[in-house]
């Protein structure tokens, strides 16, 4: 912590002690380009000690909370003020608290002709409409988010070519181009919000300024963010990019009356409502007519024929509950059986450091299992699992090492999608090797969940499992493998898609 503590000590010195030989009262009448100066050095400080600054934030936070509990809670107040007085230098400066989302240049996702520069550490090769930058976040909070932007650009006259709109003289120098920040679904279901603004000459490539783009919503807990050319004027590219930084500005949790929240589930249920008034008379035909075909097997003995009614039955008593009709069931009974599998209904996803993308503990109303996802694997997160990481490095066409890093991205999305969402558990109780049980885990109504780690592409797609239902797993395969064309058609391609080398899958 010293080297952070001696680098936030100079700013502070800077923006608070008076020059050598210099009153406070003079510097005031100190020439304005001393005062930019000055300004963009704190900048500098500031955002230098930025990741520093996270990760004492950080300690400091979890140090108030054990003082806390443990009741020392003179050592629990002077880390609050601590941790609140570092915010302070960062808000007193136009920048935001540390505590926030950090997006570094080395992380991110190149498309077109923009490169990283290692020894800068920056973005750079901004040269045409649509180059772009991506990073995948997993873990975060929904929200609103104030973006900010560090970047150095040349100066007005070094290598412009052609006028651009907008701004007038006395706004400073003409902007070199635009950029558009945004949220990039990889789920599908909302479009991309927007901010755009126009980049200015900060007065070279390597002196770097912090502007703020604006705000913007996080819709799920794991995002893709993209920064993209919109506009551009300079022939030698548009600026470099050190970093972007998203930092909350309203609570990330909504509160239980909150009223856009009634006003969707006064629309959900209204939709239901429909569905069931549409659909009921039909289905409820259709039971009749099991019911008597059913009765008319039973006189004839035929047991084989009247279970098969009596499941097709069950089938369309779940239809029924999907449009808001409750099935009636046995008390206390936990399983059901559904076109040949038993299901599970109201299982909980449990955190716990074995687990994987397609490997998890669940909680049922009667035991504690650890399930395995049919149709569907995701690279271990393990480096020691080599054979694990040639077979996915193979199907993905990338190297063993990006096959580890996307097996803990898994790890993660996994982890922060399922978390607090009931889950419907499909199961013929088969085992893997590792003794998990293969099943189809459906997380509330947004279908199985292995479609969306393909979407993802956190996930390759496996032969049928099965040696009963073999034909239902290869229709689940099929649909599997169109989501994973898609996923790869996508202009920025996600998860191991992004590393992979080949264009489609061996």
């Amino acid at each position: 912590m010293r080297p952070l503590i001696r680098c936030l000590m100079v700013v502070f010195i800077t923006k608070n002690a008076p020059a050598q030989g210099t009153s406070a009262g003079m510097r005031g009448n100190e020439p304005s380009e001393l005062t930019q100066l000055r300004r963009q050095f704190t900048l500098r400080a500031l955002a230098s000690s930025r990741t520093l600054a996270d990760q004492y934030t950080k300690a400091l936070a979890a140090l108030e909370d054990q003082a806390g509990v443990s009741g020392d809670y003179e050592t629990a107040l002077a880390a609050q003020q601590r941790r609140q007085h570092l915010a302070s230098w960062y808000a007193s400066s136009g920048m935001e608290s540390a505590e926030s989302i950090v997006l570094l240049a080395a992380d991110a996702k190149c498309s077109g002709p923009v490169t990283y520069e290692r020894n800068e550490k920056v973005l750079e090769g901004w040269r045409s409409v649509g180059s772009a930058a991506a990073w995948d976040k997993f873990k975060l909070s929904p929200g609103t988010y104030t973006v900010t932007m560090t970047y150095g650009a040349i100066s007005a006259g070094e290598g412009f070519a052609g006028p651009f709109g907008g701004g007038a003289p006395e706004d400073g120098p003409p902007p070199a181009g635009e950029v558009e920040f945004s949220e990039i679904s990889g789920l599908g279901g909302a479009e991309a919000e927007k901010l755009t603004v126009q980049v200015r000459p900060t007065g070279g490539w390597t002196t770097y300024e912090t502007i703020t783009l604006g705000e913007i919503k996080i819709l799920r807990t794991s995002a893709r963010l993209m920064l993209k050319v919109s506009r551009l004027r300079a022939n030698s590219g548009l600026l470099h990019l050190r970093e972007i930084r998203l930092t909350p500005t309203k609570p990330t949790a909504a509160k239980p009356d909150d009223t856009a929240a009634k006003e969707y589930a006064e629309q959900r249920q209204a939709h239901v409502t429909r569905l069931a008034e549409l659909g009921q008379p039909t289905l409820d035909s259709y039971l009749s007519r099991l019911q008597q075909i059913s009765d008319d097997l039973a006189q004839k003995n035929d047991a084989e024929g009247v279970q098969a009614f009596l499941n097709e039955s069950r089938r369309v008593q779940q239809s029924l509950h999907l449009l808001g009709k409750e099935t009636p069931a046995e008390p206390g009974a936990a399983v059901s059986r559904i076109d040949g599998l038993d299901e599970i209904k109201d299982a909980s996803y449990l955190p716990d450091p074995t687990n994987t993308g397609d490997r998890f503990l669940v909680s049922t109303k009667n035991q504690i299992m650890t399930v395995r996802l049919m149709s569907v694997s995701c690279p271990s997160p393990r480096a020691e699992d080599e054979e694990d990481q040639k077979r996915h490095a193979s199907y993905f066409g990338i190297t063993t090492d990006d096959s580890v890093a996307v097996g803990r991205q898994a790890r993660e999305f996994t982890d922060a999608y399922l978390k607090e969402r009931p889950l419907r558990i499909l199961t013929r109780w088969m085992r893997d090797k590792s003794g998990a049980i293969l099943a189809f885990v459906q997380p509330g109504e947004v279908g199985d969940f292995s479609g969306i780690l393909v979407d993802n592409g956190l996930a390759a797609i496996t032969s049928p499992q099965a040696k009963h239902g073999k034909h239902a797993e290869e229709a689940v395969r099929s649909a599997l493998k169109e989501r994973e064309v898609a996923a790869k058609a996508k202009a920025l391609p996600p998860g191991a898609w992004s590393f992979s080398s080949v264009k489609s899958n061996p």
